[in-house]
């Protein structure tokens, strides 16, 4: 009875404990980039380390492709700023949370650039507005992207058909090589030493 109760006090204290320390804000300074979700942070008060997950994202395997990509892209946005980390759960070798530059949600910025993917395992966990917002910012990465690839795919595909159209009609190379399709440049050199 008493090992059972000592457990039950244990359990409590943890559970206040993390409760607790879940709304706990920590500013510090990012040192390391683990991956392109983890980072590690140093207190700016104490100067101590911690590693920092960023929650509701997911991002590539490290052996999957554009791993290391998105890993220098975090680098870029990260190493060596000022952050502030708001903790929601502790495990035993990090802290998971969300992270702000400033204003910014960098988990959000992350879904904003196509250099991540929302995921969350538990949506009673998140604000049903906060939700939404992280959908809304997805959904726009993912248009965003679709509308760059096809604008790079009509440049390209006008470029490859005019450069056919040319190889395919021999009167406008010939017109082309006329003087009159010279450049200002070339025709008034050619005149002046006729002159």
């Amino acid at each position: 009875m008493k090992f059972f109760r000592t457990l039950l006090i244990a359990g409590l204290l943890v559970f206040s404990f993390q409760t607790a320390f879940s709304q706990k804000k920590l500013d510090g300074k990012v040192v390391e980039i683990i991956d392109g979700k983890t980072v590690v942070i140093e207190v700016s008060t104490t100067k101590n380390r911690f590693t920092a997950e960023l929650e509701y994202i997911e991002i590539p395997e490290p052996e999957q492709q554009l791993s290391q990509t998105i890993k220098e892209h975090l680098q870029k946005l990260l190493l060596g700023k000022n952050v502030e980390f708001v903790a929601r759960v502790l495990l035993e070798k990090k802290l998971i949370g969300k992270l702000y530059v400033g204003e910014i949600d960098v988990s959000q910025q992350l879904l904003r650039d196509g250099a991540a993917w929302y995921a969350v395992l538990e949506k009673d966990k998140q604000e049903t507005t906060e939700r939404e917002t992280y959908q809304i910012v997805e959904a726009q990465a993912k248009l965003e992207k679709t509308r760059s690839v096809e604008l790079r795919k009509s440049q390209t595909g006008l470029g490859i058909s005019r450069r056919k159209s040319q190889r395919k009609s021999p009167t406008r190379r010939r017109s082309r090589s006329k003087s009159k399709y010279r450049p200002a440049i070339f025709t008034s050199k050619h005149s002046a030493s006729q002159t």
